[in-house]
């Protein structure tokens, strides 16, 4: 009985120092935390976009250097690697015009703007865009520098008719810059698949800025074509050299 009553006191004395330590620490704590959380380096705690109307804001956040930590980061405190950097953040809004420039998106605006959370440390991030209205292509033509019959050969080729169904500057599409590069190799490989060895292909290109339309024309300029005139086969043969 008195070793029951000795353990029941000293379970009482064990939670009174127990409650005695919280209230110091809820007492002492608030001073050492304001100190703390003025002394802290800004972390970006979220990443959002506003405004992207055709571009999905997890395909822009690729784009960009900027980074908000995960779920499990955030519970454990491993947030170190993501302090916020304005000179980052201009170079990230940099990307992102880039971005929709290359894409036809030539009067694109992007801002951004840091909102602190209730911890001051912890920054949201928000990129503001206003896409604008595409250029699209009002006229494209396809012009080939050749003799007549040199011509009519390329534009009756299997080759280069599908070229001209399929490249990107056709009418009505979208004027992307990043596409300039597929739109010459298509011809030029159709040039090359007939025998020309060493084809030239230029885009030239005229903006209308105030309506937004583009005219395309493409320059093919075959050249010369090349043929075999001899072919040496050496090794031995299982069949007789007249074959």
């Amino acid at each position: 009985m008195v070793y029951k009553f000795k353990k029941h006191i000293l379970s009482r004395k064990i939670a009174v120092l127990i409650l005695i330590f919280f209230i110091k620490t809820i007492l002492i704590s608030p001073q050492l935390y304001a100190f703390d959380e003025s002394d802290r380096d800004p972390v970006v705690w979220n990443v959002s976009f506003e405004g992207n109307e055709n571009y999905r804001s997890m395909v822009l956040s690729e784009i960009i250097a900027t980074e908000s930590p995960g779920i499990f980061q955030k519970l454990l405190g491993r947030h170190s690697d993501f302090r916020l950097s304005e000179t980052e953040l201009r170079r990230d809004r940099v990307r992102l015009m880039r971005y929709y420039e290359r894409r036809g998106y030539q009067n694109v605006s992007v801002e951004f703007e840091i909102i602190p959370r209730r911890k001051e440390w912890r920054k949201d991030v928000v990129f503001h865009i206003r896409e604008g209205d595409p250029v699209m292509i009002r006229s494209s033509e396809v012009v080939i520098e050749a003799d007549d019959e040199i011509k009519k050969e390329i534009r009756e080729s299997r080759d280069f008719t599908r070229a001209l169904a399929q490249h990107e500057y056709r009418e009505g599409e979208r004027y992307q810059t990043l596409r300039r590069a597929d739109v010459e190799g298509r011809f030029l490989q159709a040039l090359e698949n007939q025998g020309f060895a060493w084809p030239e292909v230029e885009i030239e290109t005229e903006i209308d800025t105030v309506t937004n339309r583009a005219d395309i024309k493409i320059i093919a300029r075959p050249n010369d074509k090349s043929y075999f005139t001899n072919i040496t086969i050496e090794g031995d043969l299982s069949v007789p050299e007249r074959i």
